[in-house]
């Protein structure tokens, strides 16, 4: 694929602005391996745009325009914690394991909320915690559901390297996630940590876009085959009364998974 490379570094570097809030200009400049005089060109630009405002010790900072769109997507995610809190208690009384709401963000998912099996033998919640989408069974469900050249074009520098990855390359994953679509639900075996098996499928909104997954997950060591059927079905159920739930709400109050694009 063909990179503007300043289009690129000015992608780049409001990640970086949005992920720690407050930038150097040495530290912009060490990252992004370009001359101070470049990285200052770039701030100067992120600041005219109102995506980054300059303070004191020359220090720059997340500006209005950023904050917006962290609050939207925040404001989004609350809905759907709120909305589905009931969903996921009802899971967790059927099921008897762990359990969470997960939201796609980028090549990355983001575990919003979740609730703990009372098993002793269990696995704990990550609320907080983003992985790789393509390790996730929550992401893979979700990807499967995406324009695949929305997906190539996040894995357009190659699938982020994971260390318990089972799938290394596009071509794969392609493979993968036709099958995942046909199936309806993707399953994640110790590919995001060792000793955890997860089961996920999507939930939607009225327009029919995956916002969302839930997620049931089991320590591989007491998983067996003979229980995916039975948890896929639990999932199922509840998949549906969660995306009931959500068709219920204006769809702008809930975020967007992926740019519309056609399949």
């Amino acid at each position: 694929m063909y990179l503007i490379e300043g289009v690129d570094r000015a992608l780049v570097l409001i990640d970086m602005l949005s992920e720690r809030g407050t930038v150097s200009l040495s530290e912009v400049a060490r990252e992004l391996d370009v001359a101070t005089s470049t990285a200052h060109r770039l701030l100067n630009t992120l600041v005219f745009r109102s995506y980054a405002v300059q303070g004191e010790g020359r220090l720059y900072h997340a500006g209005p325009r950023l904050d917006f769109m962290a609050q939207t997507v925040r404001k989004g995610w609350a809905t759907l914690t709120r909305t589905l809190r009931s969903v996921l208690m009802d899971l967790l009384e059927e099921t008897g394991e762990t359990v969470h709401l997960i939201v796609p963000a980028g090549a990355e998912v983001c575990l919003i909320d979740g609730l703990e099996s009372h098993r002793r033998l269990r696995v704990a919640t990550r609320v907080g915690t983003r992985l790789p989408a393509y390790c996730s069974a929550a992401g893979k469900a979700i990807l499967a559901q995406a324009p695949w050249p929305y997906v190539e074009e996040l894995y357009s520098g190659g699938l982020t390297p994971w260390p318990y990855a089972k799938l290394h390359d596009i071509d794969a994953l392609r493979r993968h996630l036709e099958a995942v679509k046909r199936r309806g639900y993707a399953v994640n075996s110790d590919e995001t940590e060792p000793g955890v098996t997860g089961i996920a499928m999507c939930v939607h909104d009225s327009r029919r876009r995956p916002v969302a997954a839930l997620s049931v997950t089991v320590p591989t060591a007491r998983f067996e085959r003979d229980r995916e059927r039975p948890l896929v079905e639990t999932l199922r159920q509840f998949g549906y009364v969660a995306s009931d739930l959500l068709a219920s709400l204006p769809p702008d109050q809930l975020p967007q998974p992926f740019p519309a694009r056609g399949r």
